[in-house]
């Protein structure tokens, strides 16, 4: 099932919707949308997985950016274990089906963590590390252990 990208400039908004949304139209959006052909809102897509619309929609770099209400069930608010799931219950059920069925990819890895944040974790430090000489990371162990322990 395709996923299609909104995005509002003037409120720099962006949300994935499902093709088969009242909202979205198969990227067509609603008859309103964008009357004067300004450009400040449109639709992206089609895109074949939730993921990739994601990574669509994040390049926006909009705060204010997530799934639509709609069709994929909800907020986009992290649970207590950081995974992002619908508030809501018919929405997780729907969202649920849709992860069992294969039509979008399950996000999460086998402990519950964020796949995309886990695989920056393990290349952030190093690759940081890395880049700097043995004195700058010598002087950021310093700073952090008279932050941490006082003078």
């Amino acid at each position: 099932m395709p996923f299609y990208v909104f995005y509002g400039k003037p409120r720099r908004r962006a949300r994935v919707h499902d093709a088969d949304c009242t909202h979205c139209n198969h990227g067509e959006g609603q008859e309103n949308q964008d009357k004067n052909g300004s450009g400040a809102t449109g639709w992206k897509g089609p895109y074949e997985t939730l993921g990739q619309a994601r990574k669509v929609m994040d390049a926006f770099g909009y705060v204010d950016s997530g799934l639509c209400n709609t069709c994929l069930g909800g907020t986009d608010a992290p649970t207590p274990k950081g995974e992002k799931r619908p508030a809501n219950v018919i929405g997780a059920a729907v969202m649920i089906g849709k992860i069992a069925t294969g039509e979008i990819d399950d996000l999460t890895t086998d402990d519950g963590k964020n796949a995309a944040a886990v695989a920056l974790g393990r290349m952030g430090g190093k690759a940081r590390a890395e880049g700097m000489s043995a004195r700058k990371r010598k002087e950021i162990a310093k700073k952090a252990a008279k932050a941490r322990w006082g003078d």
